[in-house]
């Protein structure tokens, strides 16, 4: 593996023309770039007040934490943790992005995971999926399939995100803003005093003060929800990390794996706090936990864009059970008489006590799901 580092000084941009494969960027504290590769080729040139980077396979990055960073092409997946401004041309396959001042971004072929920006995001074409949480800035995004967006609206920003498939938006309960919502299908509203809009494909309504701006349009189903989640209430911890001296790596190395045998096991809240010290440790520990820690991210977004998919769909099928009995207990035909009961399948029972179990639904919702479904 190739290895370079250069101080930055008072240069303040980094620019990579093209990255062939994957690309991983972590933030510290130092004032030098750090760039590793297991290609062949590995430049880091400072000429007119940036800093140029080439290279032609996977690439590992560490650079200060307010340094702008500027890629014209990513072929991969692509990594961003502690970072401050990225603009980004394209990238082939996923972004996994947490922790950053700002992302202006061209396009992404795969699943866009974002969390907690402290500026704005802009993504012109996501091409799957997007999940989105924790964004203090303006956001304007176009998504292929589906997008799962978790905003707290700050006073004057606006945001603006398409979607060819559905949409899922959930607002905290004292919310300010204004929405101007757009369905291809279903358009369901559950926030406090505000009226369902259920089957109605175009609505707008303020919440408070409607200091902020939402406009969603989605090609599917279109969902706004205050009602809060189990892991979305999980408490942080402050954990304590342990101390490695940089001279002993077989030490750093035992640890390091033992720590990534469990880390399967961790909450979403200890993988934080590690990502934020990984510059404490020796390289060949903060190499692996690095690399555990993106596959623990993707692989948790992954789970909760399901899950989040699974209640929509399971909600979706109780509604239309629920107005498909209502239309057949006022036709004419059927006054007066008992409708036929269909019975449940073991698919669609295993569902509602799994939901039951998840605490996705109460005891008594999943009485009436079973009833309307039998209906």
């Amino acid at each position: 593996m190739k290895k370079k580092t250069l101080t930055m000084g008072q240069i303040s941009v980094l620019e990579i023309m093209d990255i062939p494969g994957d690309l991983r960027v972590r933030g510290w504290e130092h004032n030098e770039v750090q760039a590793k590769t297991s290609g062949d080729i590995l430049e880091l040139i400072a000429k007119d007040e940036k800093i140029s980077l080439k290279c032609d396979d996977d690439l590992i990055l560490s650079l200060p934490k307010n340094a702008k960073l500027k890629i014209a092409n990513i072929a991969d997946d692509a990594s961003f943790r502690n970072v401050g401004q990225v603009e980004i041309d394209n990238i082939g396959g996923d972004l996994s992005l947490r922790y950053a001042t700002s992302l202006t971004l061209k396009s992404v072929g795969d699943d866009a995971s974002i969390r907690n920006v402290a500026g704005a995001v802009s993504i012109d074409q996501i091409g799957d999926d997007l999940y989105l949480r924790d964004v203090e800035g303006n956001i304007n995004a176009s998504v292929g399939d589906d997008a799962i967006l978790y905003i707290s609206p700050q006073k004057d920003t606006q945001h603006k995100i398409t979607a060819g498939d559905d949409i899922l938006l959930r607002l905290p309960d004292n919310a300010d803003v204004r929405l101007d919502l757009n369905a291809g299908d279903e358009l369901n509203i559950d926030c406090p005093n505000t009226e369902k809009s259920d089957g109605k494909q175009r609505r707008k309504l303020d919440l408070g003060l409607a200091t902020a701006k939402i406009t969603l349009s989605a090609g599917g189903d279109l969902r706004v929800t205050s009602a809060s989640e189990p892991w979305a209430d999980a408490a942080s911890f402050d954990i304590p990390l342990p101390f490695l001296d940089a001279d002993f790596p077989k030490l750093a190395d035992d640890f390091a794996e033992k720590i990534s045998r469990k880390m399967d096991t961790f909450p979403d809240e200890i993988f934080d706090e590690i990502s934020t010290h990984l510059d404490d440790f020796p390289d060949r520990f903060a190499e692996r936990i690095s690399r555990k820690l993106d596959s623990k991210y993707r692989e948790a977004d992954k789970k909760m864009r399901k899950a989040e998919k699974k209640a929509q769909e399971a909600e979706k099928k109780m509604r239309q059970a629920e107005q498909k009995q209502k239309r057949e207990n006022f036709a004419p035909e059927n006054w007066g008489k008992k409708g036929k009961s269909t019975p449940v399948s073991n698919d669609e029972r295993l569902l509602i006590l799994k939901m039951l179990e998840e605490k996705k639904i109460s005891a008594e919702d999943a009485s009436k799901l079973l009833a309307a479904l039998e209906a």
